[in-house]
């Protein structure tokens, strides 16, 4: 389970986002507030445009495993 969690991690940090869905149940479930987000492809989404929004602000963004 650990591994799947790190890789989760990695792919997202990585904007590897069809690795990510590969990661995901089908039936997966996200709660964002009052939002509920079904599916890898839903949830993917959300972290891409959350990915797109945050490179207009930032300059860069470094990623540091422990």
């Amino acid at each position: 389970m650990k591994e799947i969690a790190e890789l989760f991690g990695r792919s997202l940090d990585n904007d590897e986002f069809e690795t990510t869905k590969g990661i995901l149940s089908p039936n997966c479930k996200y709660l964002i507030g009052e939002e509920i987000l079904i599916g890898p492809e839903n949830i993917c989404n959300s972290y891409r445009q959350n990915m797109i929004e945050g490179r207009k602000r930032l300059a860069s963004v470094r990623h540091l495993y422990f």
